[in-house]
């Protein structure tokens, strides 16, 4: 028979052991020292602004060794400035992909050879399609980067829900806001 010290410590033990269960999981994450807690694994990060190819450039220096997919409608990104950030060009594909960006981020995202996909692009995205990025980007455990070439190509209000991190990039003081962040 137990003595009433021991099924104290069990009973306590139990007690934290489902304490840890019911605190919120927060995923694993990349560090950035522009945002407090990281860029989470498996979730789409949108940057907007001003800015935003800058700010990926710099989370790329800071974590150098991560595989990059880019993906463009028509290619914006000069390689050259990337590697004058620092970057190692070697990590990093370049995709044109014409009107077939979202058809190569899934095949990107399906491959499971990138840690980081980045997409600009120009044309809005519906919901449909952010779901199913956001799905495919979970399964993958990617960090995935949306850029839309200005604020009136952002995914669709109704279509905003599974992006996990928003980024807004302020012109007056080169900082970050986190407009939203889940998980």
């Amino acid at each position: 028979m137990s003595s009433p010290s021991s099924s104290a410590v069990v009973l306590e033990g139990l007690r934290s052991l489902i304490k840890s269960v019911e605190k919120p999981l927060l995923r694993e994450r990349y560090p950035f020292t522009s945002t407090p807690l990281g860029i989470p694994k498996g979730c789409l990060i949108e940057i907007v602004g001003p800015g935003k190819t800058e700010t990926v450039a710099q989370f790329l220096r800071e974590n150098p060794n991560l595989r990059v997919a880019w993906i463009e409608d028509a290619f914006t990104i000069y390689p050259c400035a990337i590697m004058q950030r620092k970057i190692r060009l070697h990590q990093v594909l370049f995709i044109e992909a014409k009107q077939e960006n979202f058809w190569a981020a899934s095949q990107v995202l399906r491959s499971g050879l990138f840690e980081i996909v980045v997409m600009s692009f120009q044309k809005q995205i519906n919901e449909k399609v952010v779901r199913r990025l956001q799905l495919e980007t979970e399964k993958a455990n990617v960090s995935f980067f949306l850029l839309p070439e200005n604020e009136n190509c952002s995914p669709v209000p109704s279509a905003s829900w599974p992006i996990s991190m928003k980024l807004k990039m302020n012109a007056t003081n080169r900082g970050i806001s986190i407009l939203r962040e889940r998980g």
